[in-house]
């Protein structure tokens, strides 16, 4: 069987995508792919996409592989394995897509372990270690099965690295490019791993040894670094008078909500690398001149963090780069109001604003009282 490398090499691609599917779709993979590919709106399907577009590719290859094996043994004339031959290769198979599956859902683990927070240089740096050290400890045992495992693990690695790496420069259009770029170099540093690499099998384990050491500690420093501050300044008062129509930005649309300002949110990152900020929800209670509260939709005001732009486009996350610092306007949308007129909360004027763990039953007089949610 002329064309059995490029046969297993198509059954270990179909296998180990998916395997990270199921694994992906049934929560085994914990977390995302966040920071490595940051593409808004994408987030569902980004991971089925990306494995949809290496499968197709490899499968390409390999195919051309295989007539390109057939085409060689019809004109060199060879003739078949015998039957003992055979079945030792489908044995030699069922290994490697054990292996397969097994160091795909490890490298895959790594991958979507990465913390969501973190920055996008150094997991980068510490994923692609980890990859090179996964090949050499491959190379370095001789155990069949274990080796398909370690050297599946650093390619399931390289396979989501590439794309991550490249997106800046290619964008979304891009993944497919990223797919033959990514699927074409894995295939020419397979067969030169399985050709032997040209290093002692004693130095591999050195050099495993140290590439996890790389990726150790950049990923260490990385975890090491400050999470960004996110503080809220909210004002002494609030002029319920001075509402605005103002066009927010929800999902795809947009709304037009009567809004005042209530203060501003600031969030820094003191760490040389990027940091994903989670920005705090808040909700709020307005009291009227008698200390009552005022019934608002689901009890509370929704108070959006925006950014201003055309559109208020409301903020739950912010990408922060080393030692940056952004501030947010923190707005109440009073079209909330039950059982009150727009005009009735208008009158109400200027009232101060409170902070507090939970809205009280009653106020001295009118207020705004704002509360951080739990989620």
């Amino acid at each position: 069987m002329s064309n059995s490398n490029p046969f297993r090499l198509a059954m270990q691609a179909l296998v180990a995508g998916a395997v990270l599917l199921i694994a992906a779709g049934s929560g085994l993979l914990g977390g995302s792919l966040a920071p490595l590919v940051r593409i808004e709106g994408l987030e569902i399907v980004i991971v089925p996409l990306m494995l949809s577009f290496y499968v197709m590719v490899g499968f390409l290859f390999v195919f051309g592989a295989m007539a390109a094996a057939q085409i060689s043994g019809a004109t060199t004339g060879e003739s078949g394995r015998n039957a003992a031959d055979s079945g030792m290769e489908w044995e030699h198979i069922a290994t490697a897509l054990a292996g397969t599956a097994v160091g795909s859902v490890v490298g895959g683990g790594l991958v979507f372990g990465v913390p969501d927070w973190l920055s996008t240089t150094l997991p980068l740096v510490a994923l692609f270690a980890a990859a090179v050290a996964f090949v050499f400890a491959g190379d370095a045992v001789s155990i069949r099965g274990l080796d398909t495992a370690l050297s599946s693990a650093g390619g399931t690695i390289y396979l989501f690295v590439v794309p991550a790496a490249l997106y800046p420069v290619f964008d979304i259009a891009g993944l497919l490019i990223t797919a033959v770029i990514g699927t074409a170099s894995f295939l020419v540093a397979r067969r030169w791993v399985r050709n032997g690499l040209p290093v002692d099998r004693r130095l591999s384990v050195a050099f495993a040894l140290v590439f996890a050491l790389v990726a150790g500690g950049a990923m260490a420093y990385d975890l090491s670094g400050p999470r960004p501050a996110v503080e809220l300044d909210t004002d002494a008062t609030v002029n319920l008078s001075a509402a605005e129509n103002q066009s927010h930005l929800v999902s795809d649309y947009t709304v037009q909500s009567s809004t005042v300002p209530v203060g501003t949110l600031s969030a820094g990152n003191t760490f040389e690398f990027q940091r994903t900020a989670d920005v705090p929800s808040y909700v709020a209670c307005l009291y009227d001149t008698g200390g009552e509260r005022i019934q608002m939709t689901a009890g509370h005001g929704p108070v959006l963090v925006v950014e201003e732009d055309q559109y208020a486009r409301p903020v739950d996350e912010v990408r922060l780069a080393g030692d940056q610092r952004r501030q947010y306007s923190v707005v109440l949308l009073l079209d909330s109001v039950e059982g009150r007129s727009l005009t009735e909360i208008r009158d109400l004027g200027t009232v101060p604003v409170r902070r507090a763990e939970r809205c009280p039953d009653t106020t001295d007089g009118p207020a705004l009282v704002l509360v951080p949610t739990s989620e």
